[in-house]
């Protein structure tokens, strides 16, 4: 009896003690959890050689290259806001110009946008009865209304000219003797350089680690953020004659914001590939024939006089 009760004493004892133990390891663990200090990098900043180098080397890498996924939507025109909360996509690119961009669902095809070594161009199907395409010379395109009021060439707010940009496939400029300075973000826990982009207007934040793209931003002439997209999941893209062990990567992931319209494009991306001799780049990038194909009712190409797109 005095066996059986000392035993439920020691057994009653050893529970009752677990609660304090718990209670002693979560107090040691709290004490001895170091604070991060996000307001200074862990380590010293690489050099703007450093960066543009190992970004210069993978974008000259990805020069042709397919790829597919979905796409959420958000945009905003003259008859409201629109959304569309997941369609498919898919994006043939030729560096340094050529670009194909086709959104549809069930294979019912939505939009259509790219551009050649010359122009850009847009085409809004949405509206079996009134569809369009927006075409214009890269010489003339731009962000706003132009002189006579015509449309912008813009994929839901992104201008062609800026979609590389956005996506990390542009190459910095070489390094020279004004060098960018890098320095550290610590809202982005990043490497951050100012001043890229043909029209000095760009803005990229790098990963701390691996030095590749995760935030690029375009700002305007007085540094208001006009767009800026994020970029993550990065994934190694197969590539024709290169091993495995030397593919370059691409984010999968790409989120575009954009600030003046209040819109967004969501791009989650299932393959990004270089092995694309099965894929129709003498197609995709030869504008007269998509307006053959695609039939817009209205082709707006920047001239005083619009024509149909079976005139044009």
């Amino acid at each position: 009896m005095n066996g059986s009760f000392a035993s439920f004493r020691r057994c009653k004892t050893r529970h009752s003690a677990i609660p304090i133990i718990i209670w002693v390891l979560f107090w040691v663990g709290c004490e001895s959890t170091p604070t991060v200090d996000h307001s200074s990098p862990p380590t010293d900043p690489p050099t703007y050689a450093e960066i543009a180098e190992l970004n210069n080397h993978r974008v000259s890498q990805l020069q042709k290259t397919y790829s597919y996924g979905v796409l959420e939507l958000r945009w905003e025109d003259g008859r409201g806001v629109h959304s569309e909360p997941q369609v498919d996509v898919e994006m043939w690119f030729e560096l340094p110009d050529l670009s194909a961009i086709r959104v549809d669902k069930l294979g019912e095809v939505f939009f259509w946008a790219g551009s050649d070594e010359r122009r850009f161009w847009v085409f809004n199907l949405l509206d079996k009865n009134n569809k369009t395409a927006i075409i214009r010379e890269r010489k003339d395109a731009r962000g706003d209304q132009g002189e006579r009021g015509e449309e912008a060439v813009t994929f839901f707010g992104i201008q062609p000219e800026s979609l590389l940009e956005l996506m990390g496939l542009r190459p910095l400029p070489d390094p020279g003797q004004s060098d960018h300075v890098v320095v550290f973000d610590p809202e982005q826990d990043g490497w951050s350089i100012e001043g890229l982009g043909e029209k000095g207007n760009t803005r990229i934040v790098f990963d701390i680690d691996s030095l590749l793209p995760q935030r690029i931003e375009l700002r305007s002439s007085d540094g208001e953020l006009l767009i800026y997209s994020t970029l993550s999941k990065y994934a190694s893209v197969s590539l024709p004659g290169i091993s495995l062990l030397s593919f370059p990567r691409s984010p999968m992931w790409i989120d575009v914001v954009d600030e003046e319209g209040g819109g967004f494009a969501k791009i989650h991306l299932n393959e990004m590939t270089g092995q694309v001799a099965d894929q129709p780049f003498d197609r995709v990038f030869d504008l007269d024939r998509l307006i053959r194909a695609l039939g817009p009712d209205r082709v707006d190409d920047g001239s005083p006089n619009q024509n149909s797109g079976q005139d044009h």
